[in-house]
């Protein structure tokens, strides 16, 4: 048996290659069948998505993430979160490696440099979100896209953002805001000036002062992992759209309590997890005892519900009163295991079918 090895390089042209529009229907369908799971054995055997394990050693945090899919198989990531903020490592992305488990045989097949998949699948779930929750409100096209961070995070929603089978077509002004003039938020600027020429004027990267910017946003995607607040709720302006990735634990948040109450429908990749780990909604109130939660618990639905056409009555009731050109809504993501063996196991296929990748006598 061979081992296939596809490096970062690998997959970096593979993503090249691939229209975005595949990674985001990929992304729809994952989230679907999350969505179908139940409490019986046969629901379980069609999705696992155990809880994710870790080893803590001095410098990171080192998590286990596996996970079952069936159009896809099995398989696990493994990504280690340096403990000290100076160790990371910017627009390479966090450590990252998929191992794919073969269906048939039960033994790895591949192993997946999963530094971009991460960033990919997370900002191809926003992408989705934001365009079914866009469409629904039939809101006018959107014309400006605020990104908070500059990492890996944000450059991939830059690019399926600005990309024309998404938003490409009506954005006019793209603002990259990072604390810090480094090189990153340099380096992602240049970058989509590049990609994007025809958006090139509109394209600026900002470090103070983003009050204007984040007022007349049409949609604010944040990844960032920072401890205070990006900005106060009331900036917001009606018929935003935002995407709040960066925080993934309940006390972790990016924007306050006001943000997620005054969204009339908010989108969540897991409910389960979400209710668990999201810090921008428990601190918000939805949690048990807070005055807020009734309120929450009926704007909160699970993407795969939404998109899958699995609402109850009333449920799509709240949902159409809910959505229209001046409502403020929210998608919270704090990812789940199916995303990944889904984008690992499409990357493993088209590197197969393109000739990439190494292959490697193993057993």
């Amino acid at each position: 048996m061979s081992l296939l090895i596809v490096s970062a390089s690998d997959v970096g042209s593979l993503l090249e290659e691939t229209p975005v529009t595949e990674f985001v229907d990929l992304m729809r369908q994952v989230f679907v069948d999350f969505s179908k799971r139940g409490p019986s054995e046969q629901d379980r055997l069609q999705i696992q998505s155990p809880e994710r394990t870790f080893v803590q050693t001095p410098r990171q945090t080192t998590l286990f993430m596996p996970s079952y899919w069936p159009p896809a198989g099995t398989a696990i990531k493994i990504v280690s979160v340096p403990k000290d903020s100076a160790q990371t490592q910017g627009l390479r992305g966090l450590p990252a490696t998929t191992a794919v488990v073969n269906a048939e045989t039960g033994s790895v097949e591949a192993i997946v440099n999963a530094r971009a998949l991460t960033a990919l699948r997370t900002a191809a779930g926003s992408a989705l979100a934001t365009s079914l929750l866009w469409t629904r409100a039939n809101k006018p096209p959107p014309t400006k896209l605020v990104l908070f961070g500059a990492g890996l995070q944000m450059a991939f929603h830059a690019r399926l953002f600005m990309d024309p089978g998404m938003f490409g077509e009506s954005l006019q002004e793209v603002v990259v805001i990072n604390r810090s003039d480094n090189e990153r938020l340099r380096t992602v600027v240049s970058d989509l000036k590049k990609r994007f020429p025809h958006l090139e004027s509109g394209i600026k990267g900002v470090t103070s002062g983003w009050e204007e910017e984040v007022k007349t946003a049409d949609i604010i995607c944040a990844a960032t992992s920072s401890k205070e607040l990006l900005f106060p709720g009331e900036w917001v302006k009606p018929g935003a759209h935002l995407n709040l990735i960066g925080s993934y634990t309940p006390k972790m948040r990016e924007v306050d309590g006001s943000t997620v109450n005054r969204a009339d429908v908010v989108l969540v990749d897991s409910r389960e997890a979400c209710w668990k780990e999201a810090g921008d909604l428990i601190q918000a109130g939805w949690k048990d005892g807070h005055p807020n939660k009734v309120k929450l618990d009926a704007a909160i639905f699970e993407i795969g519900e939404f998109v899958g056409g699995n609402l109850s009555a009333e449920q799509e009731e709240k949902v159409e009163a809910g959505l229209h050109d001046r409502s403020v809504t929210i998608f919270k993501s704090v990812g789940v295991g199916v995303q990944d063996v889904a984008i690992a196991s499409l990357v493993v296929r088209l590197a197969r079918e393109k000739g990439s990748g190494t292959l490697v006598p193993y057993d």
